[in-house]
């Protein structure tokens, strides 16, 4: 009979720490051990292009960095289960895929499940394997078996608590006056013969609470450039930001000003050693450091964001010690915290911890109820108590992604 295991970690869990205690407790060093999670996804990427690795061509007819971002996670993962691995150690499988993938991923485990032990790293509880015969906590810096599945789920358990926003979100936000903040006429994109998007239209006016859905390689990414103005193909389209027609002589910097964005993969991109308080105080000017100069009102605005986050016993800890899940909160409240017209959250929680993700939605859900903030949020994660007003739905096709619109209110 195969072991199979869940193990539940936060925010505070340290990766690598637990990754050895693993190993060690249950004598996996002399083993065949392989270990699925992003960065050794995005290694082996990396590996794959340098030495012009063969692999998944040879058995898949492409690439590994050529398929979408669902695909890489399930033939990666099938790449490892074909190595006759006695253990695989496998972080949050379905973080970062849609639904179709995510059924898929979850199929080719339970054909596999005989084959190898499967140990599963989860940060939530949505999802635990009814495969699995053991059970562990390994919150904060414990390593401890649980006695149940119900046990289990017990560990995600949230207490909702009441959230003030006032002091945080106050009303001068940038000056840009028109109730119509994007408008997307008619939109189209390519990249060589592959077509992307296909008439898209779509405007966005302040206050709106949108969420952006459609599955892998839909055009999401491609739509969220067009709107930050990062996107070359947006030029000579009928695309208007923040009052500026696109290609009528604004700069990225005129339209970023009142954009807040989030999305976990940012966080890589810091690697100084600036501290809580300097992240979060430096998504007043887009820039971190201690060159930047702060009013004693823009310090009390962070120190207020690090309350609602929970980290005021972090608040000088660098940046680069904390955890993902750490990691994504302060980006989070980063953005926020230039209190923008429009909030792009893209995949936001899919570093989060279920405490955290809860806390997170929340806070979405008051600053869409409290403020005047327009708010972009994309996930593949279905979140019941997300309190959006409409859905924009990327629906791929031939000819590029259409789209459908659905109104909630």
């Amino acid at each position: 009979m195969r072991l199979h295991l869940a193990i539940g970690i936060n925010n505070t869990t340290t990766y690598s720490k637990l990754i050895d205690t693993i190993i060690d407790r249950f004598s996996l060093n002399k083993k065949q051990l392989f270990i699925y999670d992003k960065k050794r996804l995005d290694r082996f990427i990396d590996e794959e292009a340098i030495h012009d690795d063969k692999t998944f061509i040879n058995r898949y007819g492409q690439s590994l960095q050529s398929m979408s971002s669902g695909q890489q996670k399930i033939y990666f993962v099938k790449h490892l289960l074909d190595q006759n691995p006695h253990t695989i150690i496998l972080d949050n499988p379905l973080s970062h895929l849609d639904p179709n993938h995510q059924n898929e991923l979850i199929q080719l485990l339970e054909e596999r499940e005989q084959d190898c032990d499967l140990i599963f790293i989860l940060n939530r509880s949505d999802w635990i394997p009814f495969y699995c015969t053991s059970y562990y906590n390994a919150f904060d810096l414990n390593f401890e078996e649980v006695a149940s599945k119900e046990a289990f789920k017990k560990l995600f358990t949230f207490k909702k608590s009441t959230l003030n926003l006032s002091a945080i979100l106050p009303s001068n936000q940038s000056k840009y006056n028109d109730d119509r903040l994007i408008e997307l006429k008619n939109v189209n994109v390519s990249y060589g013969e592959k077509k992307i998007l296909n008439s898209i239209n779509w405007t966005i006016k302040s206050g709106e609470f949108w969420e952006l859905r459609g599955p892998n390689g839909a055009g999401k990414s491609t739509i969220l450039t067009m709107i930050s103005g990062e996107n070359p193909k947006a030029y000579g389209q009928d695309i208007y930001l923040f009052g500026y027609k696109k290609g009528s002589g604004e700069t990225v910097w005129d339209i970023k000003k009142h954009i807040g964005y989030f999305t976990p993969s940012m966080t890589a991109f810091f690697k100084g050693y600036h501290s809580v308080k300097e992240m979060i105080i430096g998504g007043l000017k887009d820039s971190v450091g201690l060159y930047i100069k702060t009013s004693k009102l823009e310090e009390q605005q962070a120190c207020y964001w690090i309350d609602i986050i929970g980290m005021h016993d972090k608040i000088d800890t660098n940046f680069v010690d904390l955890s993902l899940g750490e990691q994504c909160l302060v980006m989070t409240a980063r953005a926020m915290i230039k209190n923008p017209k429009l909030l792009i959250l893209d995949e936001p929680t899919a570093g989060l911890d279920q405490k955290s993700n809860e806390l997170f939605i929340q806070l979405v859900n008051t600053i869409a109820k409290e403020h005047q903030t327009a708010i972009i949020y994309v996930s593949h994660k279905r979140e019941p108590s997300l309190a959006v007003q409409a859905l924009f739905e990327l629906i791929p096709g031939k000819n590029g992604s259409s789209y459908i619109t659905t109104n909630y209110t």
